[in-house]
Parts: C-alpha cells; structure tokens; sequence
C-alpha cells in the first residue's frame, strides 16, 4: 500500500509549487524500513512487477530525500539524525543493488555519511551526551547498517565498524540502572523516565561485535 502513496511525507507542504520546505526524512526512512524488511523476508512471495514496484518505491519516494537531508543540513552528521537518515539510505541502496543492473552505486556516499555520523556522535570513551535512548538506538541502527553492508560485499563486520563503537558497552553499562526492570537506565536526557529506555538490538549487535556477551 504504502508503495502506491504519491509521496511517503504525510503532509502537504513538500509537494505544493514553489515549496522548498522539508521536515527531514523521518516519515521516509520509516517506511523505507519496511519495504526494505518486507522484500527481505517475504519477497520470493511476489512475483517480478511486484519487486519493482516497491524498489521504484525506495528509488523516487524514500532515498533522494535522505540524501538531501544528507547534503543540506551539516548538524545530522553530528547527532542521532544523521545515523538513521545514513541507514535509511544504506538499506535502499543494498535493496536497489538486487533488483537494477546500476543499483547500489551510492552506497559509498551513505556509508561515508554513517562514518561521519559516528564518529562525531560518540566520543572515544564510547559515550554520548544523549540519554540510553538515543544512544543505544544510534549504536543499533549504525551495527545493523555495518553488518548489512558486511554481508552484501562478504567482509567481516569489524573491518568496516568504527573503533569507537566497541566501546558504547562501557556507555550502557554505566547508565544502566541498578533498579529493575532490565534496559532502565539512570534518568537524563531522553532515558528520564521509569520503565526500559534501551532498545534491546543494540546489546545483541555489540556481543556479536565484541564477542563480549556480558
């Protein structure tokens, strides 16, 4: 259905002539996910009109504006936008790479940009100024991102990962909380509130980073 939208962005401002205006590509890294996931996991279920129309979904509707997000605005590349917007263009190019002859040529350019983001995102320590929240969901969708692309050229998931992610551990457990439930976190920034702040993902992608489960 959602492949069959005019546009993704659930607004009319974007589209209306003479607009310049953009909201940053949060609705369409969203429904790039799952295009992408639904492809991936269910995709020998459609037959070959069917695969295009959701790769020409990702082509037009989701990945020009994460690189306009990319190229425009310079703050993403140093906090939690950058990462999603990066891997939101990551997962549509490896998903164009299937299907076009050409596809997959920019992964170079959303890679660079996952690079950049990570490495202005967290310090050397592994840490952030962000709340667990954020943090781990920034760590989960950089990992998931690396190991994507990993798989797509047969490399090891490290020889492409930034140092500093393997040190985000220290950053998670020094916020974690002492008090239940398990992923309650020290309450700052975007993690002040009662109840599981980090998203589970992270933790699983770190272990098979660092090899270090614990």
């Amino acid at each position: 259905a959602s492949a069959h939208r005019d546009h993704l962005y659930p607004e009319f401002m974007p589209h209306i002539a003479g607009s310049a205006w953009e909201q940053r590509p949060f609705y369409e890294y969203r429904w790039a996910m799952n295009a992408v996931y639904a492809m991936d996991f269910a995709g020998h279920l459609l037959n070959w009109p069917g695969q295009q129309v959701l790769v020409q979904m990702l082509a037009t509707k989701a990945l020009p504006w994460f690189y306009q997000t990319l190229a425009r605005h310079p703050y993403v590349r140093h906090c939690n936008q950058g990462t999603y917007f990066a891997w939101g263009a990551i997962i549509c190019e490896l998903a164009l790479s299937k299907i076009y002859p050409r596809g997959g040529e920019g992964l170079d350019i959303a890679l660079r940009a996952m690079d950049e983001t990570v490495n202005a995102y967290f310090k050397p320590d592994g840490g952030s100024y962000e709340g667990m929240g954020y943090v781990s969901s920034t760590a989960e969708h950089a990992l998931v991102s690396y190991a994507l692309v990993a798989r797509h050229r047969g490399v090891t998931l490290d020889s492409l990962t930034p140092p500093v992610l393997r040190n985000v551990g220290n950053y998670l457990t020094t916020m974690a909380a002492t008090a239940g439930p398990i992923g309650a976190a020290i309450k700052v920034a975007d993690g002040g509130r009662n109840g599981p702040v980090m998203f589970p993902g992270c933790a699983g992608m770190l272990a098979v980073l660092t090899g270090d489960a614990t």
